[in-house]
């Protein structure tokens, strides 16, 4: 009978030790690569500003994998009067990798070209994921040259923090034999 009980302690102690990695929900650093090719859909005359409505193609690389679905993306720039740039837009990916999961996501990002600066700067979040990625979150920010104009190709870095779902973990642990 105690031997009994001493291996019914050994095994709730060691689920104990395994499970708490399982159910963590730290965050996992993301980085990568941001390529992008823009299509102008509308020009508008805002006082002094210049608004461009855009369909945008985009492809993450690195730690976030995969090609947007330009049909569903929304952006827009402004050219302002004091010689700066501001972009606003929504990225969705139909199928998009993380964190060796794979799923759909909808990402929105903004950032600004400062007046006669050559490096654009920029913030990004994920605010929808379903199908694998359902649950995941993250943010971060984007940095880089981007394009040259509408119809040429823009590069951009990306960094930043993503939140794992608790149940992606779960199903990866190893599954312990019934006594």
């Amino acid at each position: 009978m105690l031997k009994r009980i001493a291996v019914l302690f050994a095994v709730v102690g060691l689920s104990a030790v395994t499970a708490a990695p399982v159910e963590a929900h730290g965050r996992t650093p993301v980085d990568g690569t941001w390529e992008y090719f823009t299509e102008v859909l509308d020009v508008r005359e805002v006082g002094c500003n210049t608004v461009l409505s855009l369909r945008e193609s985009d492809e993450f690389a690195g730690d976030i994998v995969g090609t947007s679905n330009p049909d569903l993306g929304t952006s827009t720039v402004v050219l302002r009067c004091n010689g700066s740039t501001t972009f606003r837009g929504a990225i969705h990916f139909d199928e998009v990798t993380v964190d060796g999961r794979t799923g759909s996501m909808v990402l929105r990002a903004h950032g600004r070209l400062g007046a006669g600066e050559t490096e654009w700067t920029g913030r990004w979040r994920i605010v929808r994921a379903w199908g694998g990625l359902e649950g995941l979150s993250g943010h971060g920010s984007w940095w880089g040259p981007g394009a040259g104009g509408p119809g040429l190709p823009g590069f951009l870095e990306y960094d930043g923090n993503v939140r794992i779902n608790q149940h992606w973990r779960a199903a990866d642990a190893p599954v312990s034999a019934d006594l």
